[in-house]
């Protein structure tokens, strides 16, 4: 969180992840051919997992991240394109990144240990020179371990169904695309809806032919016994992606509305009545009567393949914060004869 404001993309590879303590090593992901991609500014307002595993009960001291193939990527005056400049800073100790836990955290029998991590970009990535080597970076990884509570910051998971419930619809297992055996239970809230290729809601029932097919997932964790659960508020069947930008109109009676886009482009976004939640900051429920002209929002959703390139049906709205804190740099061009 937190992004530098010069950066359009922060992207890195999660290649491995291992738990170290107790009984020796636990490798939780581990795949140089197939990492994890992620790109940071895509997790402002959400989280993204890692791995899903099975590790034995014991007491462990450190988890040791190792990324790779980092790139910043600051856009060309029309958005993305050939004019980007693309920065691939070299990582400390090769990528390694230990996160150690003093008096050690515990997994216990039959129970699901949450790891968060949270990366600060403006504090990992630092500004030493123009030119090729633009930028350095020593990352800053904040990390929570918790045994009892579910974290509430919404969760994005690109994933593959694969198994559904027959006698609720809208419940199902969804594993990683890259690594089928990392899997998540899924279960559809009364207020969540289910969108189809287009972007256009459909019910429970359309996931239940859907086995083998991938979905864009969002809910928030929560616990059931010692099982962590998925509970969704959108469930995408089609090519969903995240779009950045400012309210340019207000919602009309038709619930469209204007957007800009942070290329310039202007977007017209379609509230599909009774789905589309509009979400403040703090992630309650504000409604598009809490849109305003100038707002800066993340939008979730589909443009269609087969209309308007410019159409923009929205699952979900998420507003920025008013108090998000910017850095602005520049060149000092006068002396300052008295402190201000």
């Amino acid at each position: 969180d937190m992004p530098t404001d010069d950066l359009d993309e922060i992207n890195l590879d999660v290649v491995e992840a291992t738990l170290i303590g107790g009984e020796g090593q636990q490798t939780l992901f581990s795949d140089s051919d197939n990492p994890i991609r992620i790109n940071l500014l895509d997790l402002e307002n959400f989280s993204q997992p890692i791995a899903f595993e099975d590790v034995p009960a014991d007491v462990y001291t450190k988890l040791r991240l190792r990324i790779a193939n980092l790139t910043l990527v600051e856009y060309g005056d029309d958005g993305p394109g050939p004019d980007d400049a693309v920065y691939t800073p070299p990582l400390p100790a090769n990528g390694k990144i230990d996160l150690l836990h003093s008096g050690g955290f515990e997994v216990l029998p039959g129970r699901t240990l949450i790891v968060e991590l949270d990366m600060d970009a403006n504090k990992s990535i630092h500004v030493v020179q123009t030119g090729n080597n633009k930028y350095g970076v020593r990352p800053v990884v904040f990390v929570e371990f918790s045994n009892l509570e579910a974290p509430d910051k919404l969760t994005r998971i690109e994933g593959r169904i694969d198994e559904t419930s027959e006698d609720q619809p809208g419940n199902f297992v969804l594993c990683s695309i890259d690594n089928p055996d990392s899997c998540i239970d899924v279960s559809l809230t009364s207020d969540g809806c289910v969108y189809d290729v287009a972007g256009i809601p459909t019910g429970p029932d359309a996931l239940a032919d859907a086995e083998g097919s991938d979905v864009v997932v969002i809910g928030r964790y929560s616990r059931s016994g010692g099982d962590i659960v998925l509970d969704a508020i959108v469930v995408e069947q089609g090519p969903a992606g995240q779009f950045q930008g400012t309210v340019n109109s207000l919602p009309d009676q038709n619930g469209m509305f204007l957007m800009i886009d942070r290329g310039g482009n202007e977007l017209t976004v379609e509230l599909q009545e009774g789905c589309t939640q509009v979400l403040g900051p703090d992630g309650a429920i504000i409604g598009p009567d809490g849109l305003l002209v100038g707002q800066g929002i993340e939008v979730e959703g589909v443009i269609p393949s087969d209309g308007d390139a410019t159409l923009l049906r929205a699952a979900l709205i998420i507003v920025d914060g008013d108090d998000a804190e910017e850095q602005l740099s520049g060149t000092i061009t006068a002396t300052i004869d008295e402190p201000s």
